[in-house]
């Protein structure tokens, strides 16, 4: 009886633990999200010159800003999609989705870093694209994971493409890029938390290893299907 009781006690303070550190991250990220906005939102203004022309090394000071508050957003975002996965409450709400729209946008949110590295962003729509009863906001979260780790992964000059397509029973998006490619053996990691390779960001981008499992946590609760081909080099 002490035994069990014993072990009752060292469940129920590992419950208290984890509720702890949920609450404790969802407090932290929301609170953190207002002001690393509010700091992408002038380091962006002043990168576009509104405040006069910045020189070299201050532009750069700038940037590095930009960079590092863009990574701590999403580094957020992602923290708040793991505890509702893990919690099994991360839900849709779906609408009637026109697809090339979100595509569009995701590229646009995406063209900024594309220009900074020297790559060619681009989309290729099939102009028969039908209409979808999908979350908008979640697929261009999805979008959003692919097409930045595709610039990330990838050398200044190359180049990332989003196509999207009908196919049977719905549509078809791939986002391709020539990249380094992802060696055989380690594909198996790519969907899961903290999935980290052996390939890393070409110039120095931070990465949460969290987007890909969130992507086709997002894919499966629209009843479709995520799926990588790569050839390294």
């Amino acid at each position: 009886i002490r035994l069990h009781h014993a072990a009752k006690q060292g469940r129920d303070e590992l419950k208290r633990i984890s509720r702890l550190k949920d609450e404790f991250l969802s407090v932290a990220s929301h609170d953190l999200q207002n002001p690393v906005s509010t700091i992408i939102g002038y380091a962006g203004w002043l990168l576009e010159g509104r405040a006069g022309e910045l020189a070299g090394p201050h532009r750069d000071s700038v940037m590095r800003i930009f960079k590092n508050a863009t990574f701590m957003t999403e580094l957020i975002a992602d923290l708040l999609d793991l505890l509702k996965i893990e919690a099994g409450r991360m839900t849709l709400y779906p609408e009637h989705t026109k697809l090339a729209a979100v595509v569009a946008e995701a590229v646009e949110r995406n063209s900024f870093a594309a220009t900074d590295k020297g790559i060619e962003l681009r989309a290729v729509l099939d102009p028969r694209l039908p209409g979808l009863e999908a979350d908008p906001l979640k697929l261009q979260q999805l979008l959003n994971n692919l097409i930045s780790n595709g610039i990330k992964f990838s050398n200044p000059g190359a180049r990332v493409e989003v196509r999207a397509r009908r196919a049977p029973g719905g549509v078809q998006i791939s986002v391709s890029d020539t990249g380094q490619g992802i060696p055989e053996a380690e594909r198996g990691k790519l969907f899961r938390k903290w999935g980290q390779l052996s390939v890393r960001a070409t110039k120095g981008e931070k990465s949460t290893g969290l987007g890909l499992m969130i992507a086709k946590k997002i894919v499966d609760l629209h009843g479709g299907r995520i799926w990588v081909e790569s050839a390294v080099g």
